[in-house]
């Protein structure tokens, strides 16, 4: 009835604070133009506070629906992350780098992104970014996790199909949703030291994905879109144990939770 979202373990980095907020705000809003310029999409209320955070990498900027920066003296490891991160909405992705970063680093990145996608709304002590990327948002779940401590949920919202920008119609691609609590845990997740655990709400088809399958002794996990569906035996020792102490040659053991029956066994 739980979902177990893993951590990575840490490693360092080699760009800054700053440079991680780059990464953030590209993944939500950043695309390269044909001719190689970095571009991110900025709207109005917003520019004050990016041009703050990117410093002296702002270059020069144009007025359309928003704001476009060209981001200038990017270093080459900058510019290397920002090429792992896709292309296209549909496609942007969290570098694997990212998943191990410190904490410091990773709110970094998590802000730059919360700074374009991420709304909190009013009404609710909860973050919400919304994309076309399933697969972005289900790193920046785990992103989520390392910087605040976060259980983030990912969710279809809006389906695929078209609608009118600028007088134009224009096909739209499945939407999805990143969610977590601002300040309060979930009451329907806990933290523990191998990850954060979800509960499952409801099972739904959702087509195929690739999936792994993980056996070592007494555990056999299954790892589909960064989650683990995690089968853990009881121990057959703590078993022993429990039927030693609780019961007496030839008596039945009660097992209400029987599982893949570990008892019974």
């Amino acid at each position: 009835s739980y979902l177990n979202l893993k951590l990575p373990p840490m490693k360092t980095s080699d760009l800054s604070a700053q440079e991680w907020w780059i990464v953030g705000r590209w993944l939500a809003d950043g695309h390269q133009e044909t001719h190689g310029s970095y571009m991110v999409s900025i709207g109005t209320h917003k520019l004050t506070h990016f041009l703050e955070m990117i410093g002296h990498y702002a270059g020069g900027s144009f007025q359309g629906t928003a704001t476009q920066v060209r981001l200038k003296r990017l270093p080459i490891l900058l510019k290397d992350m920002l090429q792992k991160c896709g292309r296209g909405a549909a496609n942007k992705v969290v570098p694997g780098e990212a998943l191990c970063l410190s904490a410091e680093l990773a709110e970094a990145l998590l802000s730059g992104y919360l700074s374009g996608d991420g709304h909190l709304p009013k009404t609710r002590d909860r973050w919400m970014a919304t994309s076309v990327s399933k697969t972005l948002l289900l790193g920046m779940a785990i992103v989520a996790y390392r910087a605040r401590g976060g259980i983030a949920s990912v969710y279809a919202a809006r389906p695929a199909g078209t609608t009118t920008i600028e007088n134009r119609i224009v096909n739209t691609q499945q939407q999805w949703v990143l969610s977590f609590e601002a300040t309060r845990p979930s009451a329907s997740a806990f933290l523990s030291d191998d990850g954060a655990w979800k509960k499952v709400r409801s099972i739904i088809p959702d087509g195929e994905v690739e999936t792994w399958n993980l056996r070592v002794e007494e555990d056999e996990s299954y790892t589909a879109e960064g989650c683990i569906v995690k089968n853990c035996p009881m121990q057959f020792d703590i078993a022993d144990r429990c039927i030693t102490q609780y019961t007496m040659p030839g008596e039945i053991v009660f097992d209400p939770f029987g599982g893949i029956m570990s008892v019974p066994y």
